[in-house]
């Protein structure tokens, strides 16, 4: 299961519309921006970048990923060739297009997030 630390950001929706369109399952943990948890030593021991998101996954041993464009290309690794996301948006049903759509389904997670927020 992959463990989703996150808050109510940009870059804190992306990554989990992303899990949701690829339909892999996940738990949040709402990081305290505002409390700065992100800076704590347990956090920076998983991105000593200190910032969200960062994804732990547990059935891989615990490891973490930080930064959406990581966690993009960790997930890459685990879906199947068919991917339905990529074909809707015109790139491609095989793996090998697939960065290529991550990289530029980007721009649509955020006007997504930009429309969420909004509502």
């Amino acid at each position: 299961m992959i463990e989703l630390l996150t808050s109510r950001t940009p870059n804190g929706y992306k990554v989990s519309i992303a899990l949701e369109e690829l339909g892999l399952p996940y738990t949040v943990k709402t990081i305290s921006l505002q409390e700065k948890v992100q800076k704590e030593p347990w956090f920076l021991a998983l991105n000593p970048n200190g910032r969200i998101p960062v994804i732990i996954d547990h059935d891989e041993d615990d490891f973490a990923v930080f930064e959406s464009g990581a966690i993009f290309l960790s997930r890459s690794a685990t879906l199947p060739c068919h991917l339905p996301l990529c074909c809707r948006f015109g790139f491609g049903c095989c793996k090998k297009s697939f960065l290529a759509c991550l990289f530029s389904y980007r721009v649509v997670f955020c006007e997504r997030v930009q429309t969420a927020l909004s509502d």
